[in-house]
């Protein structure tokens, strides 16, 4: 049996010093995990992360000539059937941007139009497509999503104003009326890459034009400090267990578990003094944390 090398007092402290030194150069060469996190995020980062909706809290007006500016004077504001947008001029679409989707969407109409026979039986628009669920559970409302009472179809405000070269139905002359299969399309529409480009653009342009949709604008901004709020704490509690080297699961994941681990149950603690926190957790599902 080989003998056990003792050491000096002296060698190990020594050792020990050498271990420590190594162990800085190592942490001096990553990137702080702050580094991956950006102070003010532009539009443009935005669009990449969420799913920008068009809100709008003012109490819709009737558009008249006398609720429109000089410049658009010539535009038809009665003609506020998105079927009818062929071919919008430059003038037409800085008036509608000016105005917002709230003013077209037709929400209360009866939706008799909208008949199709699909699948052996008669299929109509639904309101409830005026609304997305989110992973969370958070129903969000489509306020791009517009109805045209002539076509009986559906469209998207901000791709039909940017002439989008997006495939979808929802920027064709027909419009979309798919009705069996609309909450999977909506989705993926709203979801995709031509969407948030076409949304970007409309605030891009409005701003341009020295009009910007400050709703859009706040809704988008709200958004975005929310989830770095979400972030903020995520990344301190994820950040505390990994300096002291400490499990993060358990044997389930369920909130209010004493089982549910290190990661969950920290989150529950600080959830009991941060009201943020605390409301933030009550309306997700704990895959979601």
């Amino acid at each position: 049996m080989p003998r056990t090398e003792l050491f000096s007092g002296a060698k190990k402290r020594r050792i020990a010093s050498e271990k420590a030194e190594h162990a800085r150069r190592v942490v001096n060469q990553c990137q702080p995990i702050t580094s991956f996190f950006c102070k003010d995020l532009s539009v443009e980062d935005k669009s990449e992360t969420f799913l920008f909706e068009i809100s709008s809290n003012e109490e819709q007006e009737t558009i008249t000539t006398d609720t429109v500016p000089n410049i658009f004077k010539k535009v038809d504001v009665l003609n506020d059937d998105p079927g009818n947008w062929n071919e919008l001029s430059t003038v037409e679409i800085d008036f509608w941007i000016t105005q917002g989707p709230a003013k077209c969407q037709h929400k209360d109409d009866s939706y008799s139009n909208s008949k199709r026979f699909i699948g052996e039986c008669n299929r109509y628009f639904s309101k409830s497509l005026f609304y997305s669920v989110a992973s969370n559970g958070e129903k969000i409302e489509r306020k791009w999503l517009l109805y045209s009472p002539s076509k009986g179809s559906v469209y998207c405000f901000c791709c039909m104003l940017t002439k989008s070269k997006s495939l979808s139905s929802l920027v064709s002359p027909e419009g979309y009326c798919d009705w069996k299969n609309a909450h999977r399309d909506l989705s993926r529409h709203e979801s995709s890459g031509e969407h948030r480009q076409s949304v970007i653009a409309v605030v891009n342009r409005a701003g341009n034009k020295g009009r910007i949709d400050t709703e859009l604008m706040y809704q988008i901004e709200e958004e975005a400090n929310y989830w770095k709020n979400v972030l903020l704490r995520v990344t301190d509690v994820i950040k505390f267990l990994a300096e002291r080297n400490l499990a993060f699961r358990g044997d389930n994941e369920n909130i209010s578990s004493p089982s549910n681990g290190n990661y969950l149950g920290i989150l529950e603690l600080i959830s009991k003094y941060d009201p943020f926190l605390a409301d933030h957790t009550s309306r997700i599902n704990i895959t979601d944390v």
